[in-house]
């Protein structure tokens, strides 16, 4: 099954000529965040879609914090967890902590 193209609203941003950050709104409260480098460089942030529109935006710039960070460090050594994280290779566990952390302060 080929999946056709759905226009959605949109905000982009490039705050340099190396990244840019797009967040799609592809329902009535739901988000969809992207990091690139270039069209081949597509990145997200290990969560399919987002409620909150804030938590979308901070993970969005976490996810690609930690992937400049890890490609830094590719060619030093391996990139080290935060401490209390896991190593993982992926944002999930990121996501988790974030989200608990912020579910504490409520």
């Amino acid at each position: 099954m080929i999946k056709e193209p759905t226009h959605c609203p949109a905000v982009f941003w490039s705050p340099d000529d190396k990244v840019g950050f797009i967040i799609s709104k592809i329902g009535r409260k739901t988000y969809f965040p992207q990091f690139y480098y270039a069209i081949r460089e597509q990145f997200g942030t290990g969560k399919k879609q987002f409620d909150d529109l804030a938590d979308c935006v901070v993970i969005l710039l976490q996810a690609q914090a930690d992937h400049e960070r890890n490609q830094a460090t590719t060619d030093k050594e391996p990139a080290k967890p935060a401490r209390g994280q896991q190593p993982t290779s992926d944002n999930e566990l990121r996501i988790t902590n974030y989200n608990i952390l912020r579910n504490r302060e409520r």
